[in-house]
């Protein structure tokens, strides 16, 4: 068929040639476009036929791509739910509408997240928390299963800086504790406490630790600790320095106050907003929680129980007209102005002149 269609347009070239050089051409057209026409003609099947394998081929390809994309999604979707059932285990729940996981009170783990705290389960398992924690960027752990309390009593966390410099946002042990628990059973038991917090940026929630066995706090361990909000402590009988804690909640100094161990000669320095909160020098925000009067009920009760409080920072106020000023010093003024017509007083700052 295409050898004909060629010999056909042979023919019609030479006539088309003889034609014009003769001047009796009926072919209104320059010999070269008749022919690259014929050319056209002729070659049609042969790209058509060229096309049409393209397409397919093409087809094929895209058709191939796309299977492997569907199976890698398939495949993914596979591994996501077995993490789900996986990550079960450890009470994490998983919100299909935000693809996020719900843990210790944190809604937004995201699945990798997810992944490195759950690799870290063991060795926590293990208490092995130096090596687990310090300067990692995980933001809570997966709480031990059991009694935590009874299953590690002979071996006490010994808090040298186990938690120093990390990520953490939430400390929870135990999957039965909750923020008002005092049973011992689910208290993970604490050996010392040094520098165990210490510039922990992101924590604002521990739950209740045992420290009936510490005999003292490094004043450091809670130091740079600027979010931490929530902190249960049961058992103190150590002083403790939460200076720089400036949102420390009221539930969490009643907590500490009522559960105490041997009260005797215990001093806790707060910053300077919590102990305005504790003395009725300044009202208490929602976030903080209490009222004055709560706040101050609970200072002369931690005073009878042996407690005294102290701020390293300086509080000036005034009361009755006259300017209180104390500098870190448990419960005493040690500056007072009774003529109050020398500086100029608002509700927050003081401007002397």
């Amino acid at each position: 068929m295409l050898l004909k269609q060629c010999l056909f347009i042979g023919r019609i070239y030479r006539f088309t040639y003889q034609q014009n050089r003769l001047g009796t051409s009926i072919v209104n057209c320059h010999p070269i476009k008749v022919f690259l026409f014929f050319v056209n003609y002729a070659t049609y099947p042969v790209q058509a036929c060229t096309t049409f394998a393209a397409k397919k081929m093409k087809k094929k390809i895209t058709f191939s791509k796309s299977g492997a994309r569907s199976a890698k999604r398939a495949e993914a979707r596979c591994i996501s739910q077995a993490l789900r059932m996986l990550f079960a285990t450890t009470q994490a729940v998983y919100d299909s509408g935000s693809n996020r996981y719900s843990l210790n009170g944190l809604s937004d783990i995201s699945e990798e997240e997810m992944i490195e705290i759950y690799s870290r389960k063991e060795a926590i398992d293990g208490l092995d928390l130096w090596q687990v924690l310090r300067n990692s960027s995980i933001r809570t752990i997966v709480p031990c299963e059991k009694e935590v309390g009874l299953r590690l009593k002979n071996r006490p966390l010994k808090g040298y800086y186990s938690f120093a410099d990390s990520l953490l946002e939430v400390l929870k042990f135990s999957h039965r504790q909750t923020l008002d628990t005092t049973d011992v059973k689910e208290l993970l038991p604490v050996e010392s406490l040094n520098g165990t917090f210490c510039q922990c940026r992101c924590l604002h929630t521990v739950y209740p630790m045992d420290l009936s066995a510490v005999d003292s706090i490094s004043y450091v361990t809670f130091k740079g600790c600027t979010a931490l909000k929530e902190l249960r402590l049961y058992g103190l009988r150590s002083s403790l320095n939460l200076s720089m804690v400036p949102l420390l909640t009221y539930a969490s100094l009643l907590y500490i106050v009522s559960n105490a161990g041997d009260t005797t000669g215990i001093n806790i320095t707060l910053n300077p907003a919590t102990y305005k909160y504790l003395t009725g020098l300044e009202v208490p925000g929602s976030s903080i929680g209490g009222t004055s009067e709560e706040w101050q009920v609970l200072h002369r009760n931690a005073r009878l129980k042996g407690f005294t409080f102290g701020t390293s920072g300086t509080v000036a106020y005034v009361k009755e007209k006259t300017l209180h000023i104390d500098r870190g010093v448990y419960d005493k003024n040690i500056l007072t102005i009774n003529d109050t017509s020398s500086c100029s007083i608002s509700d927050k700052t003081l401007v002397f002149c």
